[in-house]
């Protein structure tokens, strides 16, 4: 059991103990020693990213043959072949290369698939001679020089003729989008008047129509009466002529000088009685003619009929389709009025495409031939780099083509870096991208380079899967050995154009950053704005400039 007096001692012990210790600490940090080291504030880009490490090697080049000699080489030049053909139906223009395209235009329909080839007739180099850039390489015949030379002139000729007729069609649809304007403006300005003209016209052609129906109507129902009336005419004609016929004188005479007289009264009462008949006869036959003429009028009449119905009803028919169609008309030409401008806009819209396209296949007609005389000229091929021949692409009495190097070289001036990237962060690679690149060998020089490959097969350890890719280092390599070990960063993010200073200089204080600056031989606490950090340096966005200098502060313990 302890006792009071124990408890106390023990305590005492306990803290003349931690005293100790307490003193032996602060010895100890006495004892460690700050280190400081000067470094400057930079100005530049800050780069963040993917870094893998790889070896440098020297790389191989290759001289390529790159003219095309095919007739139709460029898909301008095809449209040439064809649009230049178009122009043999225009007469009466003075086109100069036209006059001596026509033959070259021919030439070409009848040689569309031909393609010039420029033969080997001479090699000069083998496989590990050392040359220097302009030493003769090899020596092509003249006979497919001069036939390649003739084939890029006719592209050249066509080409040229192309353009002739790509401006004539930009003018001829100049013309025709400022008529169409011109006249969307006149059919609007008369449309209201054309629709009424078109309505009046309609409606006057069913009034024409309904007026003869109506007209025979009157007709049909006359024409019986008008004959019932003749034939009573011809009826009381008839009884008149027959009274006069019959009829005796009361007194037949006495036998004296009044018989006689009687006598010549009767002889001229029977004159008269006779011409009274044949008045009578000839009004009876004028009106049996009348008669006959109204029954043939009304037969007629009645046959023609159901066509004068027909034709009422086909122009009542027409005014309703008529008006519709004239409404639309109208409609369109108001419509066509008001957006005339936006019309001749759309037209003219592209207008200068077809010039353009024929432009740019001329120009690279011409730039071909010019390639082509270049590469060719006295007829020796020149080496185009200084090195190690590798390889040759060709023997006597080959062909040139695009696609087989004519020699690779072994060059000092081109190096590449083949990394290792893991699947995780390839997707971050793409071909043509720049990286940055360290070299231990020269820590404080940044190098430059361009992704040429990534290989799709893995290249596969039993933890991870990775893939090569392969970098092209761009400028001054001259101290680049073979071998040398390399950090390529393939960037993420980039901040370009920011002040920036190592992280190790920044000292915080709560949300405060400072940084301890030398200026006049004196250090001041500086308090500055930081940003973006890559993780080694931190962008200065306030408080320091481009070549400030400031403290790194480090601790060294005593001994």
């Amino acid at each position: 059991m302890w006792n009071k007096k124990a408890v106390i001692i023990v305590g005492f012990i306990a803290v003349i103990g931690m005293t100790g210790v307490g003193i032996y600490l602060g010895t100890r940090e006495s004892e460690a020693e700050v280190v400081t080291k000067e470094t400057t504030v930079e100005y530049g880009n800050l780069t963040v990213g993917v870094t893998e490490s790889g070896t440098a090697a020297l790389g191989t080049v290759e001289q390529k043959f790159s003219v095309d000699l095919s007739e139709n080489g460029n898909s301008g030049t095809t449209t040439s072949s064809q649009n230049t053909n178009d122009l043999s139906g225009i007469q009466g223009m003075n086109m100069t290369a036209g006059n001596n395209g026509g033959s070259s235009n021919q030439s070409n329909s009848n040689s569309s698939s031909e393609s010039g080839i420029l033969e080997v007739e001479e090699i000069y180099v083998s496989e590990g001679q050392v040359v220097e850039k302009g030493d003769n390489l090899l020596k092509l015949t003249k006979e497919s020089i001069d036939k390649s030379r003739e084939i890029l002139k006719n592209v050249v000729d066509s080409a040229e003729l192309t353009l002739k007729k790509a401006k004539i069609d930009r003018k001829s649809t100049k013309v025709s989008a400022k008529y169409e304007y011109e006249e969307n403006i006149t059919i609007g300005k008369n449309a209201k008047n054309d629709y009424n003209n078109t309505i009046s016209s309609l409606q006057n052609a069913v009034n024409e129509a309904q007026d003869a129906v109506e007209e025979a109507d009157k007709r049909i129902a006359a024409i019986p009466k008008e004959i019932k009336k003749l034939q009573a005419q011809k009826t009381s004609a008839s009884k008149a002529t027959s009274t006069k016929n019959t009829g005796m004188p009361s007194d037949m005479g006495t036998g004296d000088g009044t018989q006689e007289v009687q006598g010549n009264k009767n002889i001229e009462s029977s004159t008269t009685d006779n011409s009274t008949t044949t008045g009578a006869t000839d009004t009876t036959s004028g009106v049996d003619s009348q008669i006959s003429a109204l029954e043939t009028e009304l037969s007629s009449l009645k046959k023609n009929y159901s066509n004068l119905v027909n034709r009422l009803t086909q122009a009542k028919s027409e005014q309703i389709s008529g008006k519709i169609t004239a409404k639309e008309k109208y409609d369109q030409a108001i419509l066509n009025y008001e957006n005339a401008k936006e019309i001749y806009d759309i037209a003219m819209n592209g207008i200068d495409d077809e010039v353009n396209e024929a432009k740019d296949a001329l120009a690279d007609a011409k730039e071909n031939l010019a390639e082509f005389e270049s590469f060719v000229l006295d007829g020796i091929i020149t080496t185009e780099y200084a090195g190690t021949i590798l390889s040759i692409g060709y023997e006597k009495g080959d062909t040139l083509n695009s696609d087989t190097a004519i020699a690779a070289y072994a060059d000092a001036k081109a190096v590449e870096v083949t990394v290792s990237v893991s699947q995780e962060d390839i997707s971050n690679v793409e071909i043509g991208e720049t990286v940055n690149i360290a070299f231990t060998a020269y820590e404080e020089e940044m190098y430059h380079g361009i992704v040429t490959g990534i290989t799709t097969s893995e290249s596969s350890s039993s933890s991870t899967v990775s893939y090569d890719v392969t970098i092209n280092v761009t400028g001054d390599v001259a101290k680049i050995y073979e071998g040398m070990t390399a950090n390529v960063t393939f960037v993420t993010k980039e901040l370009k154009d920011v002040v920036y200073v190592s992280n190790k200089a920044i000292q915080t204080e709560g949300t405060k950053s400072y940084v301890k600056r030398v200026k006049d031989g004196k250090t001041e606490k500086l308090e500055v704005e930081t940003g973006f950090s890559n993780g080694t340096d931190v962008e200065i966005k306030n408080g320091l400039s481009q070549g400030d200098t400031v403290l790194i502060e480090s601790q060294a313990g005593g001994s």
